[in-house]
């Protein structure tokens, strides 16, 4: 439920909208109004990657995974889905016994 809370009303905007942005973008202002909206957007994506980073790397191994995940998605172009499994596994291992 809170997974179509979050999407279904996002993905109905941008259905509704879809017809209508075009011509607005060719309006001076109104493409100046979704300029400011596309610039908020990304600081707001960016702050709460920041937040999320802050509160997920708490260990040294934490960092090195994120390190590389960085490292893995922006100078490889690994599709993040295998960079995300990888991570869980890494952590899954750190779990086992044999490593306490």
């Amino acid at each position: 439920m809170a997974t179509l809370g979050m999407f279904v009303p996002a993905f109905t905007y941008v259905a509704l909208t879809a017809n209508v942005l075009p011509k607005m973008r060719k309006s001076p202002n109104a493409g100046a109004f979704l300029d400011g909206v596309n610039a908020a957007a990304v600081a707001l994506m960016a702050l709460v990657g920041i937040e999320f980073a802050r509160e997920v790397v708490t260990t040294p191994f934490a960092l090195v995974i994120g390190g590389v995940a960085a490292v893995l998605v922006f100078r490889y172009r690994i599709n993040s889905a295998w960079v995300v499994l990888g991570g869980a596994l890494s952590g899954l291992i750190l779990r086992l016994p044999f490593w306490r």
